[in-house]
């Protein structure tokens, strides 16, 4: 059985498109599932011969997701390693606009930490919180002209940030209780949008605090059966509902 990782940290930028309708043929909507249904060459090619038409930023989020998971699903490969620690690296040297930046700094620090957490350095991952803590904090100041389906986005973000940001309680406080099962409840509103980035990320994160920290086995399965049903190449969703069956 292969290893699988929790994370407890995403950002991707989404594209407001319908979920799970066979009718739609985005482009964005091709490569996220190629992904997902772990279809990485495929997905590289399709991002490639489709640069013009996704342009730089979306090829680049496609493209950061697809390095991510073939780094993690190829068992710690460093030339997968290498790939996507290069590519990251560069990710917010190219931006048209302000807000572009700061949604590209964003992302970058999510994965940052994603690769913190994975190579068990709790002390830079810690360092990119607070960074990422930051960015959020500037956006809300800032009161940046994001179009809806980015604010979606940030909204699934900072649920999944006041949820962990809660989650160490060791004086029982009621506030870090409540502030984190707020946070649940607009998580699991986001598994209902239609847009196919939202909903998939907010089930995988979703699904992985039920089984691993609120030990809720039912909600979890609920949402990696979902998954496994849409994205049915997917080795890991299956892998996931069957251990917890």
């Amino acid at each position: 059985m292969r290893k699988y990782f929790f994370i407890p940290l995403v950002f991707i930028v989404a594209i407001s498109k319908p979920l799970f309708l066979s009718a739609n043929d985005s482009i964005v909507h091709q490569v996220f599932v190629l992904i997902y249904n772990e279809k990485y060459t495929e997905a590289h090619t399709k991002i490639e011969t489709n640069k013009t038409m996704l342009g730089s930023f979306y090829s680049d989020v496609l493209k950061i997701d697809l390095l991510w998971w073939e780094f993690v699903q190829s068992q710690q490969n460093h030339t997968e390693q290498k790939e996507f620690i290069l590519f990251l690296e560069k990710f917010d040297h190219t931006s048209q606009n302000s807000s572009e930046l700061k949604l590209r700094q964003l992302i970058k620090n999510s994965y940052q930490i994603r690769y913190e957490f994975k190579r068990f350095n709790i002390i830079g991952a810690m360092s990119t919180r607070t960074t990422l803590k930051n960015l959020l904090d500037e956006i809300k100041a800032e009161e940046l002209p994001f179009p809806e389906n980015h604010l979606k986005l940030l909204g699934v973000y900072s649920a999944l940030f006041q949820y962990f940001d809660n989650l160490v309680n060791p004086f029982f406080n009621k506030g870090r209780r409540e502030n984190r099962a707020s946070a649940l409840v607009q998580v699991e509103r986001y598994t209902h949008d239609d847009d196919i980035i939202v909903k998939t990320l907010s089930l995988y994160f979703l699904g992985r605090i039920y089984l691993n920290i609120e030990k809720e086995k039912e909600k979890g399965i609920r949402c990696f059966a979902e998954l496994s049903n849409y994205y049915t190449h997917n080795a890991l969703f299956k892998e996931v509902v069957a251990k917890h069956n």
